[in-house]
């Protein structure tokens, strides 16, 4: 299991904050070895600190069987780690006095008090983004919510659909992964604003960040090679459209794409943030979404694990079924690694976690 790996390698790493000693040259070779064994198109990873990017490469093609190279700025989709920057804008919110993480669904959406199922009743904000909602993982077919009103217009039909729905387990009482309850905190944030999520996020995260490639769906356009295209398992290049990703009232859950130099900066901001440097959030705020509380592994954003020496590890995997991409997040150690993929899984997958993971070691002289 990739977790408990993580875990593993997390425990032979230096007990405090130390400078990577992976070489631009061990990380090219890295990414080289996980390409050419899983057979990918391209790849993508940075080896990042509270001070900045230390390494970043990138290798192969945008399309495979073409010569379009993999280019340094290039876009990769971010699947669901679009999760940790939706709780991230839900702290931004927070510390300006917009919302309670400790809100109840039924006081931040009166209007349809009525209509939300009895069992919900008591789901808070704070539910939503560590999975314990008991919200189903998905709406049976978000398509079936029209794609041509305003986005939130879209997000209360979603959040109407989903709060009449018989829970997948007891709400609050247990862990249960949801791209609904994601969407629903994403709902949130609009109602508290007025804005919609996609707004929010480039006024909130990704302006005070300097992200400036930032969008949301497919990269690309359609008919041209100018990013780097999904491939779905088995390596079928799948031209950029409307549907060729999630829709976009899932924008909350898993519809950001970027280029790797940007993700970084959201990475090195977190890192800073746990050491009380951070540009976006109070230093209490980062160690909320960073804290691994008893008996959960899914803080807010993501997965956090400890191992037995108390070193945490924050990570999280992303698909949209054309990409891969998974970030590993050691806050004390003050190290991060990123790595994305343009093909889905499980050859996407397995390329990525194999040069994570020898990141990780490299990153020690291991």
């Amino acid at each position: 299991m990739f977790a408990t790996a993580l875990v593993t390698l997390s425990a032979l790493l230096p007990a405090q904050a130390f400078e990577p000693r992976i070489s631009l040259k061990q990380l090219n070779q890295i990414l080289s070895d996980a390409k050419s064994k899983h057979k990918v198109p391209g790849m993508a990873a940075a080896v990042v600190t509270s001070r900045g990017v230390h390494a970043l490469t990138w290798i192969g093609t945008r399309k495979a069987g073409t010569p379009s190279p993999i280019m340094q700025n290039d876009l990769w989709h971010l699947g669901s780690d679009t999760k940790a920057f939706t709780a991230t804008l839900l702290g931004v919110l927070h510390d300006q006095g917009k919302i309670d993480w400790d809100a109840k669904f039924v006081d931040l959406f009166p209007k349809i008090k009525s209509s939300i199922r009895e069992e919900y009743k008591d789901m808070t904000l704070s539910h939503a983004l560590r999975h314990r909602s008991g919200l189903p993982s998905n709406l049976k077919d978000w398509w079936i919510i029209p794609t041509t009103g305003p986005l939130m217009q879209q997000r209360m039909q979603a959040l109407k659909r989903g709060l009449a729905l018989e829970p997948a387990v007891p709400p609050g009482e247990k862990y249960s992964y949801s791209n609904l309850g994601y969407v629903l905190a994403g709902a949130a944030a609009e109602q508290a604003m007025g804005e919609d999520w996609e707004t929010l996020m480039e006024r909130q995260v990704f302006r005070p960040l300097g992200i400036r490639s930032a969008g949301f769906g497919s990269p690309g356009t359609p008919g041209k090679l100018d990013q780097p295209l999904a491939h779905d398992g088995k390596g079928k290049a799948i031209e950029p459209g409307p549907r060729a990703d999630n829709p976009p009232v899932m924008g909350p859950a898993a519809r950001l794409h970027l280029s790797l130099g940007d993700w970084a900066l959201f990475a090195q901001d977190h890192l800073a943030g746990a050491r009380g440097k951070g540009k976006l959030l109070k230093p209490e705020t980062y160690q909320k979404l960073h804290r691994v509380l008893k008996e959960e592994t899914y803080t807010m954003g993501g997965w956090a694990y400890e191992n037995e020496g108390g070193t945490v590890v924050l990570t999280h995997d992303g698909s949209n079924g054309g990409f891969y991409c998974s970030a590993a997040l050691l806050p004390q150690l003050d190290l991060g690694v990123l790595v994305v993929c343009n093909q889905g899984p499980k050859a996407g997958e397995a390329a990525v976690r194999q040069a994570i993971l020898a990141a990780l070691k490299a990153s020690v002289g291991r």
